[in-house]
């Protein structure tokens, strides 16, 4: 798989700008006043693009409000729940949102300046708690999304529910951004 630098809008002026992408575990969007607990949090730093786990909100939904648009969807009440909230200004980018269950979403972009698209899949995954069953499915539906849908540039995030421990010498993906007082996890 292909590796590149988060991706940059081409403006007309020449200048690059940056697209600011973040994920967030909300611990719930059930209701309006819990999103615009979210609006007046997410005021104090940059974002373009916020992928969202433990939305618990019913339903598969975009919703245009009057700065962002809003993708959930969720099938369990109470429970779970995956989405996506995106500044107006790239709305016309995107191409698509694929519910794939409602611990995997997929969002397609066409960005200006890229030949390809870019494809941003959000996750929340089963704890630790959860059965084996349950883990394996998502890691099968996981690997399905990205073997049959993100064909150059991707993005993978989210809540992955697991300790990833100290960085082994093999990886590169994770930086120097590891935390190392407890060991990794399964779901690590």
């Amino acid at each position: 798989m292909k590796t590149t630098n988060p991706p940059t809008l081409q403006k007309s002026n020449r200048r690059n700008e940056k697209i600011y992408i973040a994920a967030l575990n909300t611990l719930t969007l059930k209701n309006e006043e819990n999103l615009t607990e979210l609006t007046y949090a997410l005021e104090h730093i940059k974002w373009d693009i916020v992928g969202l786990s433990e939305v618990k909100r019913l339903g598969e939904r975009i919703v245009l409000y009057k700065d962002f648009l809003l993708y959930h969807k969720g099938t369990t009440p109470g429970l779970h729940g995956i989405g996506f909230i995106v500044k107006k200004h790239l709305t016309d980018c995107i191409e698509g949102f694929m519910g794939i269950s409602e611990r995997i979403a997929m969002m397609n972009l066409k960005l200006p300046g890229y030949q390809d698209p870019w494809f941003i899949i959000q996750i929340y995954s089963p704890t630790e708690q959860s059965d084996l069953e349950t883990i394996n499915i998502f890691y099968f539906e996981l690997n399905k999304v990205i073997r049959d849908h993100a064909h150059r540039n991707i993005i993978v995030m989210g809540d992955i529910n697991g300790q990833i421990g100290a960085k082994r010498p093999e990886e590169n993906t994770l930086g120097p951004f590891t935390y190392c007082n407890k060991t990794r996890s399964r779901n690590g």
